[in-house]
């Protein structure tokens, strides 16, 4: 089923989620003899890595395949599911400089943009930087871009464009969306909010409009045209926003926790004019004591998938999808350890995401350690039965 000419490969028949958190050597491997058919869903478990690293960046590259980038490692994987690369120590100069860093990967790039740190370290003359590495971590440029401040998310438009979520320290009441390019600077700035907000997540739409939420009680939901002139904004008093995606003709999907929190969580559709057209709520969990919080929601041609995870340990994470009118297509459990991702678009049409595994299962939580596990659904939306062992 998959080729490799220098790794011995375990192609393990994975039974239900309940199986999925068991040591490795519990389960029964299957030795397949190579076929010429391919593999459209698996599980990569990557067990000569211990990692720990608590999240990473998740994309595909041009080739189709899949590439992580975290504090401190990149690691690439075949679109086969076949460890290529890892790599650790690339990024040592900006970990030494103790900034506070966001990663983005873009066309094959790592975009690694750092601020100073909120707080009693702040620095009022810092501005934040830019450096941009290859897909190997190889530094290829540093930028100054003209703006101070704490970044609290960045979004890229396109190689040399990019949008700031900027908290507005010292004075932490302000909440600024700022627009720049690499060569030309900042282009348009917009204050967003003065009044105390906690700036959360920014997103950029196909036609190149500006969504932005600050998960507060106060105004949060803002959208913006391209040159960020503010449209509308929405106070939403009865819910919490954790993550949105623009969805063509359709409007904005949101996600979250109702008000109050740790009773249920939602997800609804919000016109181009700001009205919710759509919603519905379903529990945070079975129990108190197996709370499962929002953690994103992805898109793919016709699917939409949100991600809910225990949030202590990670030790659990639910996958529901819907159409685009909302109606449940499925749900899945998955048990391991941090749910390390975003959930990503693949080229199944389905959805792909890092979720890792002790690499001790006697070990108590919270785990200092992981084995990275990459996952690829295809459009069943059902946990992979091949499991690729490096």
């Amino acid at each position: 089923m998959i080729r490799h000419s220098l790794l011995c490969i375990i192609l393990l028949t994975m039974i239900g989620c309940a199986k999925d958190d068991l040591p490795l050597a519990e389960k029964e491997p299957i030795i397949e003899e190579e076929t010429e058919t391919p593999v459209d869903s698996w599980i990569c478990g990557i067990e000569s890595i211990n990692d720990d690293e608590r999240r990473k960046q998740l994309a595909i590259t041009n080739e189709g395949d899949y590439l992580l980038v975290g504090n401190d490692r990149i690691i690439q994987v075949s679109k086969d599911g076949l460890l290529k690369l890892d790599l650790e120590g690339q990024f040592t100069e900006e970990r030494r400089e103790e900034d506070k860093v966001l990663k983005k990967i873009y066309n094959n790039k790592i975009y690694s943009f750092s601020s100073s740190r909120p707080g009693d370290n702040f620095n009022p003359n810092q501005l934040v930087k830019l450096r941009i590495y290859n897909d190997t971590g190889g530094l290829e440029e540093t930028i100054e871009l003209g703006t101070f401040g704490v970044l609290q998310d960045v979004e890229i438009e396109d190689e040399n464009t990019y949008g700031l979520l900027m908290g507005g320290e010292p004075n932490s009441k302000l909440m600024i969306l700022s627009k720049f390019n690499k060569t030309d600077g900042i282009l348009n700035s917009i204050i967003l909010n003065d009044t105390g907000s906690n700036p959360r997540n920014l997103h950029i739409g196909v036609d190149g409009q500006y969504l932005c939420t600050d998960n507060s009680s106060f105004n949060n939901l803002y959208y913006m045209d391209n040159d960020l002139n503010l449209l509308w904004k929405k106070n939403i008093s009865d819910i919490t926003i954790r993550d949105a995606v623009f969805i063509p003709g359709k409007g904005i999907c949101i996600t979250g926790s109702t008000n109050p929190i740790f009773v249920t969580n939602y997800i609804a559709m919000v016109s181009e004019e700001g009205e919710i057209i759509n919603k519905m709520e379903f529990p945070v969990s079975d129990s108190i004591s197996d709370l499962l919080f929002v953690h994103d929601v992805a898109l793919s041609d016709n699917t939409i998938a949100l991600s809910e995870v225990e949030p202590t340990h990670g030790t659990r994470l639910r996958l529901t999808f819907f159409n685009f009118d909302l109606e449940r297509i499925t749900s899945l459990d998955v048990t391991g350890n941090k749910f390390s991702s975003p959930l990503i678009n693949n080229d199944n049409g389905s959805f792909s995401f890092l979720y890792n595994i002790k690499t001790d299962p006697n070990e108590a939580d919270p785990v200092t350690t992981t084995h990275p596990r990459v996952f690829k659904l295809n459009d069943t939306y059902a946990i992979p039965e091949t499991y690729i062992m490096q």
